[in-house]
């Protein structure tokens, strides 16, 4: 054995301790004194044992998405050079945002210190990034909104924004999406699932649609009606529409109805409550009954009225009417001396409980002496005997007459018809029976004076045979002095029947 040899087998102890975990701790215990004395200069043999790589923490690593990764290292140990950590050469691709597995491997290149070590085989750490974290989403402030109709109101849903560690900040999904909401509460769940099937705690938020909103009346013009009796005037109310948001168009309610409104103005108040309980601002107007028409007079009796001299006259009056008062009494100014021929005025006045004036109206009385009324009347049209075959027919005539009042006309025993004209007078249409027609006209003087005259007519119906008749006594126009007097005449063919009357008699 060489010297060197033996001082270092004697002299050289080296230890080896290992520890759990596979790593190695080499103590090296040289007696350098010796070496120095007693070693000669040799070349030591080559060292060939590889570093030890050890992985500090766990292997595998589970680590949540989103969350930070500090790698925990490893050791390298060498049998000469002792700690070689600082040359492991480590690859870290662990991306924390992206669900995967990752390989975190570490190498020792001795090379870089001791050319002649062999590099040690890899050491490698499985990293998994897992996503086991659910989305978040937004939280939604309750929606509230005016109803627009009786739909309710069209409401925008925004879907709050969901934030998870792997997909980002994406919209959520809602149950309810933007358009009409009706009246009332509505739960609105929002949700959102990552592309890891981890479900968010859902985001619910109300969209409550109310109606606050109080209908609107239309205006009403004020009603001015005029009085038509003591009572006032009957006046028509048309409650005003009312419009709602909701509830749409309908009529508003009133505290007074169609009816009899008093003289003067009265209130007339319009309210309206939606369904909802929101009440409109109430709407008033007024109804005035007013009383500007004026009385009427209307004289009593004839006007001009005539009188004779030294007769006593009374005044027949007037009658006021009015579309209020009831009982108005007129002023009478005036007065009528009989004693004297001549023409006397008296004037009517008379005024309502509204100071409205009946126009003036006065009577003219006539004082006039006892001379015998000179007055006259014919029938110019149809004449005596004439035949009809038609059921109306016109009548006219002529008069002459002092102060006349009025000219008649009558058909038998039927009414008395006004003509009209005086001197020349007509009636447009008289009705006759089937038969004798006896027409009269009379006319008659202010002072009641009558003069009568007569023609007989016939009236036929078309399609029925006739025959002529006539009177040969008395003649026409004729005068007696004796109550009772002998008829005669002829007819053109044998009847039947003939029958004479006088006047209205049988």
């Amino acid at each position: 054995m060489q010297v060197d040899e033996y001082i270092i087998n004697k002299f050289s102890e080296i230890i080896k301790c290992k520890f759990p975990g596979e790593i190695s701790v080499t103590f090296k215990i040289i007696l350098l004194t010796v070496l120095l004395i007693l070693v000669s200069p040799v070349s030591a043999p080559p060292l060939d044992e590889n570093p030890i790589i050890t992985l500090l923490g766990f292997d595998p690593v589970t680590i949540e998405a989103g969350f930070s990764y500090a790698d925990a290292g490893a050791t390298a140990l060498d049998d000469v050079d002792g700690d070689i950590t600082s040359l492991i050469e480590t690859v870290n691709p662990v991306n924390t945002s992206a669900v995967g597995i990752y390989t975190v491997t570490y190498n020792v290149n001795y090379n870089l210190k001791n050319p002649g070590k062999n590099k040690d085989k890899q050491k490698t750490r499985t990293v998994k990034v897992v996503d086991n974290t659910p989305p978040t989403i937004d939280a939604v402030t309750p929606i509230i909104a005016e109803a627009t109709s009786s739909s309710g109101a069209t409401v925008t849903i925004i879907p709050p924004m969901s934030h998870d560690v792997v997909d980002g900040d994406l919209a959520s999904s809602c149950d309810a999406s933007t358009g009409t909401f009706s009246i009332g509460v509505t739960t609105v769940t929002c949700t959102k699932t990552d592309t890891n099937s981890n479900a968010a705690t859902p985001s619910v938020f109300t969209v409550t649609v109310q109606d606050t909103t109080a209908p609107t009346i239309d205006s009403v013009t004020p009603i001015v009606a005029e009085a038509t009796s003591s009572s006032g005037a009957t006046v028509t109310i048309t409650p005003p529409m009312s419009h709602d948001v909701v509830d749409g168009d309908l009529a508003s309610i009133c505290d007074k109805s169609t009816g009899t409104f008093p003289l003067g103005v009265t209130t007339v108040t319009c309210t309206k409550t939606d369904s909802h309980g929101n009440a409109a601002t109430p709407f008033e107007f007024t109804v005035a009954v007013q009383d500007t028409t004026k009385p009427v007079i209307t004289l009593n009796d004839r006007n001009p009225k005539i009188v004779l001299v030294d007769s006593t006259y009374t005044d027949a009056g007037v009658t006021v009417t009015d579309n209020y008062d009831t009982s108005l009494t007129a002023t009478v100014t005036g007065t009528v001396n009989t004693a004297v021929k001549g023409t006397n005025i008296i004037t009517y006045n008379v005024k309502d409980s509204s100071n409205n004036s009946a126009t003036e109206v006065t009577r003219t009385v006539n004082v006039m002496d006892r001379a015998a009324p000179d007055i006259s009347i014919s029938i110019t049209s149809p004449t005596d005997g004439q035949g009809f075959s038609v059921v109306s027919i016109p009548v006219s005539g002529t008069a002459s007459y002092n102060a006349a009042n009025k000219i008649e006309v009558k058909v038998g025993s039927d009414s008395w018809l006004p003509v009209n004209g005086t001197a020349s007078w007509s009636v447009d249409s008289v009705t006759l029976a089937e038969g004798s027609n006896i027409i009269t006209a009379r006319v008659t003087d202010a002072s009641d004076n009558v003069k009568e005259t007569s023609v007989n007519v016939t009236y036929t119906p078309s399609g029925v045979e006739t025959a002529d008749i006539s009177i040969t006594s008395p003649t026409d126009g004729q005068g007696f002095s004796v109550a009772s007097i002998a008829v005669s005449g002829t007819a053109s063919k044998t009847l039947s029947k003939i029958e004479v009357k006088v006047g209205n008699g049988s």
